[in-house]
């Protein structure tokens, strides 16, 4: 059995533990070599410089291909510190940087490389570097569409933004990190990458690659109205249905003594949740479905035989469906759409017109008109910006 006998490095301090009898011997840590007599260290060679920057370079390459990049990204950055004028250095370093989750190294390591190919273009590391480059650009183009076609935003995104710093100026990595970022709901930079591929395939009309985007994106704006049709289904269809199920039955059976009360309560509960549900979504159809549950819901309560008689509870039944009305007048206003702001019009004018008999509700009448007149400003300034928007 080999006993090992424990030492440290003198060079860089580490923790070595070595085969009893060892008389020389390389730090696994710093590479350093040692030669030792009876297990004494009696000398140490010192590398100079050029020979740790080859095999610090050889070590950081053998790792980059073994896609051990914790090891690549360590050998790399000693690189650097003895050789910073060295482009795939910075190469290595800002790959596996940005693969271990270091995001600014990419960025960092592919400018560096960049600043130094563009000093000394003919010399053989910048030419090796500028080759590495290019090689990983194409990598790229061809990982992204496995993460598009697999609906894997998170991925795509990162490939996008890798290819973005790599050639910044290629309409690829932006439609790819656009397509991401738009899967991911990051709306404001997904129109931004967007903007960038029409910018930049305005400038190279009839490009093959510009070709190919234009295709995807037709393929992207098809996929989007299949989905936006399922979501609508889902998230407006089928409460609008439910809520019409229960109504009905609620209607159908509210003179049947057990019936009447057991399927107007659950009307009732059925309209106040999904008004509440699709009050979330912050759309137009969501605000309108919500006051038309809790219409539902106070006309519910106004039928049920246990609560026809009660002022109270007719009245906070009133109450919830005119606040919530209100409400989502206001916030079908805000959004500023077409459909909205005649929506708003609509449920104002019905408020008024319900509510005219009772004490104070002849106010609601200046409400509407109130409204009105928000519709007529939001509608102008959706005019305006219709006719302003380039061609």
């Amino acid at each position: 059995m080999v006993t090992l006998v424990p030492a440290v490095c003198p060079q860089c301090g580490a923790k070595l533990k070595l085969p009893e009898g060892t008389k020389q011997t390389n730090c696994q840590f710093c590479g350093v070599e040692i030669l030792l007599d009876k297990g004494e260290i009696i000398h140490l060679h010192r590398e100079d410089v050029s020979d740790k920057v080859a095999r610090l370079y050889s070590l950081a390459d053998k790792h980059m291909g073994l896609g051990n990049f914790a090891e690549a990204y360590g050998y790399s950055k000693q690189l650097i510190e003895l050789d910073p004028d060295n482009p795939i250095a910075w190469f290595f370093a800002g790959v596996s940087g940005y693969v271990l989750g270091k995001d600014d190294e990419l960025a960092k390591g592919v400018r560096e490389a960049r600043m130094l190919i563009a000093k000394n273009p003919g010399d053989e590391k910048c030419k090796a570097a500028k080759e590495r480059l290019d090689r990983y650009f194409a990598a790229l183009v061809n990982e992204a569409p496995g993460w598009r076609k697999g609906k894997r935003p998170v991925e795509a995104s990162r490939v996008g933004y890798a290819m973005l710093v790599v050639r910044p100026d290629d309409p690829l990595g932006w439609y790819y990190y656009g397509w991401a970022t738009r899967q991911l709901g990051r709306e404001r930079d997904a129109k931004n990458a967007f903007s960038q591929v029409g910018r930049l395939c305005d400038k190279s009309q009839g490009d093959e690659r510009c070709k190919s985007i234009a295709k995807m994106m037709s393929e992207d704006s098809r996929s989007e109205m299949v989905v936006k049709a399922a979501s609508f289904v889902d998230t407006i269809v089928k409460p609008f249905l439910v809520v019409l199920v229960f109504s009905a039955l609620a209607i159908f059976l509210r003179d049947v003594p057990i019936g009447g009360i057991v399927f107007g309560l659950a009307a009732v509960i059925t309209c106040f949740t999904v008004a509440t549900q699709v009050w979330e979504l912050d759309t137009v159809a969501g605000y309108s479905l919500a006051v038309l549950s809790i219409s539902a819901m106070a006309f519910m309560v106004k039928s049920m035989p246990i609560a026809a008689d009660v002022a109270e509870v007719q009245l906070g039944a009133l109450i919830i469906s005119v606040g919530m009305t209100v409400v989502a007048i206001y916030h079908l206003l805000r959004l500023g759409q077409a459909l909205g702001l005649a929506i708003a019009v609509l449920f104002s004018i019905a408020l008024a017109i319900l509510l005219k008999d009772v004490p104070y509700g002849m106010a609601f009448a200046a409400f509407a008109v109130l409204v009105l007149v928000a519709a007529f400003f939001q509608s102008a300034r959706l005019l305006w910006n219709f006719i302003r928007k380039p061609a």
